[in-house]
């Protein structure tokens, strides 16, 4: 029987929605990261986003030196965040990433924050797209699932059910034609809103390489993403009992 994935989760799992993009930069300038927080901090002003930009520490690694490290290539420079928005900003030299924590502001919302940054970036000039990708992390609670029972995952040693035990799984699949990493740890933990929560982190995640062209990120692709990312969690990793456990919606209110 085909299932009809939810709308939503009244008992959201959702701790992190992200769209990451890497590139390369389209003009020889010796930090790009340095030039582009700038560009994206003034578009945020001018939408009358009160953002601060946030200096990490591989700010000072010399970006001659982290080219030659794959380790280090795609590291983070600069954090833009608003102190009353979910959304926030990563920005390397090689990676731009849009951050949504909780509160989870929904699907249509998340993609009209992609479509802005992609347009600023687009208009820039400064990067040549190579690939962008979703990623989802969900943490379910310990009172929801006790064990991995609630997953559709069944992992064996010998004549032992990994069940109960430690386990931390990677592994990437082939579905709906996308290539999706996935990451399971249990016990995991996580600080939300001062609270303290106990469970089994779910990491999901789907890129797609691009041909050096923003067409290639239009909303439909976007979407796609979405979509294939969206019916891995919900038919092929959580199981129907632990769904109705964290009470689906399955209509738009």
């Amino acid at each position: 029987m085909t299932r009809t994935n939810p709308k939503r989760l009244r008992q959201e799992p959702l701790i992190e929605a992200i769209w990451h993009l890497t590139y390369r930069p389209s003009k020889p300038i010796q930090a790009v990261a340095d030039v582009l927080v700038g560009v994206l901090y003034t578009a945020l002003k001018k939408r009358n986003g009160d953002y601060q930009v946030h200096r990490l520490l591989p700010v000072d690694i010399p970006t001659e030196v982290a080219e030659q490290d794959p380790d280090l290539r795609y590291t983070v420079k600069y954090r833009l965040e608003n102190p009353d928005s979910p959304v926030l900003y990563l920005i390397g030299d090689r990676i731009v990433s849009l951050n949504c924590r909780r509160p989870y502001i929904g699907w249509q919302r998340l993609r009209e924050e992609i479509a802005f940054l992609k347009g600023v970036l687009e208009e820039s000039e400064l990067i040549i797209p190579e690939r962008h990708g979703l990623r989802y992390i969900d943490l379910i609670r310990r009172e929801y699932m006790s064990d991995l029972s609630g997953l559709q995952l069944q992992v064996r040693v010998g004549e032992q059910e990994v069940r109960t035990q430690p386990i931390h799984l990677r592994v990437e699949l082939d579905y709906l034609d996308r290539k999706h990493t996935v990451r399971i740890s249990s016990p995991a933990q996580a600080e939300i809103a001062g609270e303290t929560w106990n469970g089994t982190l779910i990491d999901l995640e789907v890129g797609v390489q691009i041909e050096n062209s923003w067409h290639a990120i239009s909303d439909n692709a976007i979407d796609e993403l979405h979509h294939a990312l969206n019916s891995l969690f919900f038919t092929q990793i959580l199981t129907q009992d632990l769904i109705d456990k964290l009470e689906p919606e399955y209509k738009e209110d």
